[in-house]
Order: structure tokens, then C-alpha cells, then sequence
């Protein structure tokens, strides 16, 4: 294989021996990960763990595979003989008990999406599904138990690729083989940093952008890089190294461009760990060789399976946000779990201490049959759309409202688009080919609409365009900032906004305008009841503070916005807020009712219920403007109250059923109920349509 003085030195170099600092970078890596998903403060960026796992993956399977070509002992059957012994058992253990707590805790939508996960993570694709979902329209992180088994494909995917490669370049000299893993290492890289401003989903999920970080642990496994001999230069290289972990996991967060460059400095300091520690242990590696790292980085693999579903779990069934207590009984049961499976699970399987476990047959033809009937599983559950005879007809219409905000968002797209530029929309038709249109622009209220204008537009024959970004006002001259919005979102808000503008001054195309909005939010600052934690601040565009009179302010805004729409030579058509309904939300509620916590008639009747005083009171000096409005014959109001109110009370309630996803929010199948809403603007279509066929 190796020859002369490469294969003696190879021999020295490729031999792997257990080393505890190793199992102590994994708990380093394990415990941030874990710090940062618990968002314990202090690690917003504890994900460059998962990066830390790479490069010591990299590492530790380079240096066997290379140890054995050199022997010539390596045998790809023994390999995945040992890969599936070490990590199928608990991975199985860890999925089937997740899908148990998910059948009883998701509802129908949600894991009908968990059935599609289960499939993809079984046959190691669910880094790709999650890049191919990513996106604004994707469900939350916290509605996937599975999630994390995107970094498990992402290595299983270098299982099968590296093995090969190694096979066949293991004929090289050190130093070829070094220059060639570092080519591809360069090449990845590269690949990532320039790639990661057009597509950043797919270099997160996506293995060719994340194989360099293993290969950084390969090129360490291939021997070339000189030992370090002097213990001043072990112990500096170690402070550097773990300086490069320790510094982006205080500093990054969701802001920072990742991976891309960023992840250069957490892989690099694993890399100087891992090789600093290769020829003689130092006070680091003594630190990370210790009991207590030890023993976390050897039940690392358990923690880092179990923690994630439990979380997730936990949390999609509670009814508010977790608190600190709340995280200490995931964290303890994440202890637990994993400290049961390592034990009972991973230990007997990876030693052999269970003799089925010793038969290559056996094992491999038990892990295809399993693997199968995870994917007739998740099949099943996807199919079944998320198997809803668990639950009462009661429940399942709550649960139906939960998954059922803006409905089929396949005609939708980012502002990272070709024909609108910066415009995030919908179209129904062909608005940018057809001879006129209507431009609905609004906030997320706008695309929860759409359903109810996609049942109306067939009938009026012109098609719609709605751009619509989520908690943006659609105002002129106006910035805001938002507490659930980054700042790069509240700055795409603003020039969204002018890319509407113009849009409308320059397309004569454009026969009507509607908007759409929460008006309430903007007015008073806040939401209200459930969200009322969600705040954000309007003023004009040309200062640079929030305003003093925030609700004196919008009320100028929106008239001015109105005043100036109103001159052009389309029809300008304003929906009246839909009320909000403080304390409903659709999935609380329905989770209350699967698990049988409230009483079903109080807590239906308290929850959809909303007296119209305080509506009338939280959007009245809006409902002045948009009335004065349509008394000037500035724009025609599009009226939703008369749908939920008397002159008493509001019920979210349409034929039985709820027409709400949150309080505020109507479901798609409530837009489709409220249809006739737009009943002006079908007319005024019509009318318009008549017109132009005399001409």
C-alpha cells in the first residue's frame, strides 16, 4: 500500500489509540449544542458544536480507515458493521419513542410534516428534505422533532463517500494524499463562502459545502502535519484552539452568516485541540480527559438524539413559552433518556455483549428490515395526513384551524425573485403577463387572505398579485422595528414598501389596489392577549427615532398613504381589520382539548369569544380613518366585522366551525367563508371588464 519511509511513518501516525480528550471534546461539543437549543443566555451561537462534531468525525474515521488500508485489513463490510453496531440501535430507540410522543402530542398537520421527516431521516436524506423546506414559508424549528438528524445525514453521507476515496487514493505517499484532501478541502470551502450569500439553506443542510470540516479531521488522520514535541507549544496551540471554539459560541448568533467563513474558526480550533494533544497529553487535554468530560462526551451521541424531539415535544405541547423550570425538566428528562440508551443501549450493542449483535447477517439484514418499516411508517403517517381519527370531531376542528394559516404557498416567493425583485408575493393568474391586475398589498394578513380572493378571482377573471411581507405595515414613508423581526427584516420592510410604490406609479396595468393589514398593531405598538409580548415602533422614515405619538403618528401615515393612492388611475380598496380575539389560539386550544385538560364547552366558549366593545376600542381611531376614507370617496372598505360581530360580542365561530389560526390571523377556510367581502371588488372588476370589452 504504502512504501519505504512513508509506510514506516505511516505506521506511526495512523496507529489510533483511545484518547479521553477526544470524549472530551465531544461533551464540549454536545453541551453547547444543547446550551444554545435550551437558550440558556450566553450561547447564541452553541450550533458551532455540531461543527466541532465534523471535524472530530472527520478525525476519528480517517484515522481508523487509514490504520486498517495500511494493515491491509480494511473490509467495507466490517466497516458498516461497526458504524451500524455503534449508532443504529439507540438511533432506533431514540425515533420509535419519538414517534410514540408525537402521535400523542402533534396534531394531524404537524405530523403529517413529522411522517415526511421520519421517511427522510431513515434512509439518511433529511438534511436534504429540510434544505428543500427551508425557507420563509417553512414551518418553525420547533414544530420538528427530527431536525437535528440533518447533522447525522450529513456524516452518514460521509460514511459512504470517504471509505471509497480512501481505498482508493491509499497508494499515495503521505504528502500526495495530504495535498489531495487538502484540495478538496479547499474546494468545499470555497464553495461554501461564495455560495452561502445566493443559498445559505444549502450550505447550512448540504454535504459538499459541510465537507470540509470533516476533511480538516482527515487531513490531521493522514499524518503529514509534524507532531508537536515542545509541551509550551502543546499548551499554546491548546489555548488557541479552544479560544477559536469558546469565543464563537459566546459571540455568533442567528445574525451571523453561517457556516461559510464563519465555521473556519470553530473547525480550526478543534483541529489544533485534537493535533496539539497527538503526541503527548498537556493541561488541556488532561482537563478534557478528566471523569466528568469524559463521561458526557462518551453518552454524547445519546444526549445529542435525545434532547431535540423531548424539546420540541415539550414545548409544542405547553401553552406558553418555557420558562427556566420548564427547561430543567426537559433537561432532566434528556438525562436520563440518554444516560438509559448509552447504558442499556449503545454499550451492549457496540461491544457485543449481545450475540445477535455479532452476526453481520443478522445485523444487516435486521437494520434494512427496520429501516424499511421506518419508511412504511412515515409513508403511512404522511399519507394519512398525520392519521386525524386520534382525535374527536371537536378537537379536530380546532386542530384543522391550527395548520391552516396561508394554505398552499406554491404560488409564492421570496424577495430573492427574478421577476419582482426585492418584492416578496403571491400571484393567482398571471397578473405580470396579463393585460390588467389587481395588487393586494399587506402584511401577513394579506397572505392569510388569500384563499378567499383565489375563490373570488376565477369569477372576476382578473388575476392578483399579493406582496405581502409579515409585520409590515403597507404605509409609505414609514420604518419600524419590531421585537420578533431581525433588523434585516425591518430594513427589507421599508424598501419593500418603495419597490411597491413604484411599482404602482410606473404599471398602468394595475386596475385596483386593495390593502390589507393588523392596523391595531401598528397603532397601539403591541399585540394583545397572547401576543401581546410582540411590540413595535412606527415613525417616519426621514427621522431616525421612534415617534413620540406612535398612534397620532400611524394615523397620519395610513391617511397620507391613502390620500396618495387615491390619485391614481386605478380603484383603491382598504379591508377592514378582521377583530382580534385576545386569548385564542387554535393549536393551544386544540392540544387542551386531545389532552383532555379543560373543559370543552368553557374553555370554546371563552377563547372564541371577544365583547365588541374592546374591538371597537383597539381599532377605533383606524376605523375613523378608513370610514372618513370611504365618506370621501378616497377607497371603498372592504368590511369583515359584520362576519364575527353584533353590537355586543364577536364569535371567530363561522357554521360551526373556527375561522381563526391565532388570535388575530384568519384561516385560510375562514377567508374562503368571508369571500363575499370582496364583493365590491368583484363588482367593480366586472364593471371594468365590461368596459374595456366595449372599447
Amino acid at each position: 500500500m504504502l512504501r519505504g519511509s512513508d509506510a514506516r511513518q505511516s505506521t506511526r501516525c495512523y496507529q489510533m489509540k483511545y484518547r479521553a480528550d477526544i470524549d472530551g471534546l465531544r461533551a464540549v461539543a454536545v453541551l453547547l449544542v444543547i446550551l444554545f437549543h435550551f437558550g440558556v443566555p450566553g450561547f447564541s451561537g452553541g450550533f458551532i458544536g455540531v461543527d466541532v462534531f465534523f471535524v472530530l468525525s472527520g478525525y476519528l474515521i480517517g484515522s481508523i480507515v487509514f490504520s486498517q488500508l495500511q494493515d491491509d485489513k480494511f473490509s467495507f463490510s466490517q466497516f458498516y458493521f461497526r458504524r451500524i453496531r455503534r449508532l443504529f440501535p439507540v438511533y432506533v430507540v431514540v425515533i420509535f419513542s419519538t414517534f410514540v410522543l408525537a402521535w400523542w402530542v402533534l396534531l394531524p398537520g404537524v405530523f403529517r410534516e413529522f411522517g415526511q421527516s421520519l421517511l427522510a431521516s431513515s434512509v439518511y436524506l433529511s438534511n436534504v428534505l429540510f434544505f428543500r423546506e427551508a425557507g420563509y414559508f417553512d414551518a418553525s424549528a420547533e414544530l420538528k422533532p427530527l431536525l437535528h438528524t440533518w447533522s447525522l445525514s450529513v456524516e452518514e453521507q460521509f460514511y459512504l463517500i470517504f471509505p471509497a476515496l480512501a481505498w482508493i487514493v491509499a497508494r499515495l505517499s503521505k504528502r500526495r494524499m495530504f495535498i489531495l484532501f487538502a484540495m478538496l478541502t479547499a474546494f468545499s470551502v470555497v464553495a461554501s463562502a461564495i455560495y452561502i450569500e445566493r443559498d445559505a439553506s444549502a450550505v447550512f443542510y448540504l454535504y459538499p459545502f459541510r465537507a470540509w470540516e470533516m476533511f480538516i479531521g482527515t487531513m490531521l488522520a493522514v499524518g503529514y502535519i509534524p507532531q508537536v514535541r515542545s509541551a509550551a507549544a502543546r499548551n499554546a496551540l491548546s489555548l488557541i484552539g479552544l479560544s477559536l471554539i469558546v469565543v464563537p459560541a459566546l459571540l455568533y448568533d442567528d445574525a451571523t452568516l453561517f457556516p461559510g467563513l464563519a465555521a473556519i474558526p470553530p473547525c480550526l480550533g478543534t483541529a489544533l485541540l485534537i493535533h496539539a494533544g497527538a503526541a503527548s497529553q498537556g493541561a488541556f487535554q488532561n482537563s478534557l480527559g478528566s471523569a466528568g468530560p469524559v463521561l458526557i462526551g462518551k453518552m454524547s451521541y445519546s444526549l445529542y438524539l435525545w434532547h431535540w424531539p423531548l424539546l420540541v415535544l415539550y414545548q409544542y405541547s405547553q401553552p406558553e413559552e418555557l420558562g427556566a423550570g420548564d427547561i430543567a425538566i426537559v433537561g432532566a428528562a434528556t438525562i436520563i433518556a440518554s444516560a438509559l440508551s448509552w447504558k442499556f443501549v449503545e454499550i451492549p450493542f457496540r461491544s457485543g455483549r449481545i450475540s445477535f449483535s455479532n452476526s453481520k447477517p443478522k445485523v444487516f439484514v435486521s437494520t434494512a428490515l427496520i429501516s424499511a418499516a421506518c419508511i412504511a411508517l412515515g409513508l403511512h403517517i404522511h399519507f394519512s395526513n398525520g392519521m386525524p381519527n386520534r382525535l374527536d370531531a371537536e378537537t379536530l376542528k380546532f386542530a384543522q384551524a391550527a395548520d391552516d394559516l396561508f394554505g398552499d404557498l406554491s404560488d409564492c416567493t421570496t424577495a430573492d425573485n427574478d421577476n419582482l425583485p426585492g418584492i416578496e408575493h403571491c400571484t393567482l393568474g398571471n397578473p405580470l403577463l396579463a393585460e390588467d391586475y389587481v395588487l393586494v398589498w399587506g402584511d401577513s394578513h394579506a397572505g392569510a387572505y388569500k384563499a378567499g380572493i383565489a375563490s373570488v378571482v376565477d369569477a372576476a377573471g382578473t388575476p392578483v398579485l399579493i406582496a405581502w411581507t409579515g409585520g409590515c405595515p403597507p404605509v409609505f414613508d414609514t420604518r419600524k422595528d419590531e421585537s420578533v423581526a431581525s433588523m434585516a427584516d425591518d430594513d427589507h420592510c421599508f424598501d419593500q414598501n418603495e419597490r411597491v410604490r413604484r411599482l404602482i406609479e410606473t404599471d398602468e396595468r394595475i386596475a385596483a389596489v386593495v390593502l390589507v393589514g393588523r392596523w391595531s398593531y401598528y397603532l397601539n405598538g403591541s399585540g394583545v392577549g397572547v401576543d401581546d409580548g410582540n411590540t413595535i415602533r412606527v415613525w417616519p422614515s426621514e427621522q431616525h427615532s421612534a415617534a413620540s405619538d406612535q398612534a397620532g403618528y400611524f394615523v397620519e401615515a395610513l391617511h397620507d398613504t391613502l390620500t396618495e393612492l387615491s390619485h391614481g388611475d386605478h380603484e383603491l380598496f382598504v379591508v377592514e381589520q378582521a377583530p382580534e380575539f385576545s386569548n385564542y389560539q387554535a393549536r393551544a386550544l386544540a392540544i387542551s382539548l386531545m389532552k383532555g385538560r379543560t373543559d370543552e364547552d368553557a374553555s370554546v366558549a371563552r377563547l372564541t369569544l371577544e365583547s365588541y366593545a374592546s374591538v371597537t376600542q383597539r381599532q377605533g381611531a383606524v376605523q375613523t380613518v378608513l370610514n372618513d376614507a370611504e365618506s370621501a370617496n378616497l377607497a371603498t372598505i372592504l368590511r369583515t366585522h359584520e362576519f364575527f360581530c353584533d353590537a355586543h360580542q364577536c364569535s371567530l365561530m363561522l357554521d360551526g366551525y373556527p375561522a381563526y389560526f391565532d388570535n388575530n390571523h384568519v384561516s385560510s377556510s375562514g377567508a374562503r367563508q368571508m369571500n363575499r367581502m370582496f364583493s365590491p371588488l368583484v363588482r367593480f372588476l366586472g364593471q371594468t371588464g365590461n368596459a374595456t370589452a366595449s372599447r
